[in-house]
């Protein structure tokens, strides 16, 4: 038997070759699309036009989970037993371990869904006393039973999720709870409430979960599910936690001579020192001291450059001790970063789960919501008018 997931970032194995390019052309058939990429949807960064957005059309709103995203698909193997994919933002799928999930029919307990694609979130719930709780929050389903989802409305997709999958699963498990402790991962959907109720995300919804929150996300209700930059799904951060992910590269010192090398009379200009390995037009390098870390945004593979610099980073020699003390390399990495009270970018973490920046048409999305960012107070002094729209559609469409 199998049991709870240790690692959300290698949540099993990791498919390859042809088997690979089979399961992207699979999941492409499924959502009749031609692009192998990654189909998930990906939002935009809120800022203050979006108010009247929200106030002229019906959104649900979420919590923002600070975990790893994943789309879970739920199929059988050449064999017709169960099996379920975890597909991450660089388009990788992870293989689970046979038997470490199981979502049944709601006729058949021993049944199971195939062909079936939800969106969510993976996070380690900490339960209290030691105990971590791996859990995928599901927030859209794109395909169920082989059935193309995707040009339905939220609120219907999420309602044929609930009763084709989540109600007979949680029905199972609370049948046989003894159960869940040979599951990779409990399965739970996100709770969304109306645009309007952001007292009760502040008050009550945040404060009590379990796992890690950076802020709150607004999906719009009637659009379609939309694979790619959706400008209808709408990601809200307090302006402090407003990140940004560049690729970063380091430029470090060359090595200054110590005293025994002046003795011998080699170049005291620290410029001139080169490598004694026969090298001569490589000079040593410091890599003790803190390096020049620059960040470049993405502008995507087909533009003569796809990498270009947007700002330095600014790293303290704690910092730099810190990831030296890691052991891993840094150069060319996914780096998060957010601006702070001195405008300095700043490493908030490694996105090794990205393969790649942002484009810069998200930068400056991200940009313009820190220029024209609106509060956690807006919000909440904002909620009534949202409530009015509601209300006034529903009378609208009543008559």
């Amino acid at each position: 038997m199998t049991g709870k997931l240790k690692r959300l970032d290698a949540p099993g194995v990791r498919a390859e070759g042809v088997v690979l390019h089979n399961m992207r052309r699979e999941i492409a058939n499924q959502l009749r699309r031609q692009q192998l990429g990654f189909p998930g949807a990906q939002p935009v960064s809120f800022t203050r036009k979006h108010m009247e957005e929200l106030r002229k059309q019906d959104y649900y709103v979420c919590e923002k989970t600070d975990g790893i995203r994943y789309l879970l698909y739920l199929t059988e193997d050449k064999d017709g037993a169960e099996v379920q994919y975890l597909i991450d933002r660089k388009n990788d799928f992870w293989f689970l371990p046979p038997g470490s999930l199981h979502l049944p029919h709601a006729e058949d307990e021993t049944g199971f869904h195939v062909k079936t694609l939800v969106d969510g979130e993976l996070v380690m719930d900490d339960l209290g006393r030691g105990e971590k709780q791996p859990t995928f929050l599901v927030f859209d389903c794109l395909v169920l039973d082989n059935k193309d989802m995707t040009e339905r409305t939220l609120d219907k997709r999420l309602g044929y999720f609930k009763e084709a999958v989540y109600r007979p699963y949680d029905a199972l498990f609370r049948k046989y709870p003894e159960e869940k402790q040979f599951q990779a991962f409990i399965i739970q959907m996100k709770d969304m409430q109306y645009s309007y109720g952001i007292e009760m995300m502040f008050r009550t919804v945040l404060p009590n979960l379990k796992h890690g929150n950076d802020g709150l996300i607004f999906t719009r209700c009637n659009t379609h599910y939309q694979p790619g930059t959706d400008q209808h799904i709408l990601k809200w951060k307090p302006v402090e936690e407003n990140t940004i992910d560049f690729r970063v590269q380091l430029r470090f010192p060359p090595l200054a001579p110590d005293n025994d090398d002046v003795a011998d009379g080699s170049p005291t200009d620290s410029g001139d020192r080169h490598s004694t390995t026969g090298a001569s037009d490589v000079p040593e390098l410091d890599y003790d001291t803190v390096p020049v870390a620059d960040l470049f945004a993405y502008y995507g593979d087909n533009t003569a450059e796809p990498y270009r610099f947007f700002a330095p980073l600014y790293i303290t020699e704690k910092e730099w001790e810190l990831i030296k003390a890691c052991g891993d390399p840094v150069a060319n990495r996914i780096v998060e970063c957010a601006l702070d009270d001195q405008q300095r970018w700043r490493i908030h973490r490694f996105r090794d789960d990205k393969l790649e920046a942002n484009h810069i048409s998200v930068v400056n999305s991200v940009m313009e919501s820190i220029r024209d960012s609106v509060s956690e107070q807006e919000l909440k002094e904002a909620a009534k008018g949202f409530k009015e729209g509601w209300r006034a559609r529903r009378s609208s469409s009543a008559r």
